[in-house]
């Protein structure tokens, strides 16, 4: 799971210029899949800092996700599961589509 996480933080980094939003979307999908299989708060964290993106904007914007994330319990069912990714991602990109609307 640890790699899934890194991949996704990796992807964010390859994709952040070409769409944000989008881009910002998918860490969070990932993100969430790695708290609902248990992945520790900290881990995100350490995964974060060990592969810093390229500006520190990004970093605070994606250890905000990371704090955000941990807010919302892991959830029992498989399709609970699917269904608090899905909402979190998509809630992530809402408001990252706000304060892109703001620049």
């Amino acid at each position: 799971m640890k790699k899934l996480l890194l991949i996704g933080l990796l992807g964010f980094s390859s994709l952040a210029h070409a769409d944000y939003c989008m881009s910002i979307k998918e860490f969070s999908s990932t993100l969430m899949d790695a708290r609902q299989r248990g992945v520790a708060e900290k881990i995100a964290h350490e995964i974060l800092i060990q592969n810093k993106p390229s500006s520190y904007e990004d970093f605070r914007v994606l250890d905000s996700l990371i704090d955000w994330v941990y807010t919302i319990p892991v959830m029992d069912s498989s399709t609970e599961k699917k269904v608090v990714i899905y909402d979190f991602a998509d809630s992530a990109y809402k408001t990252c589509e706000q304060f892109e609307g703001v620049k």
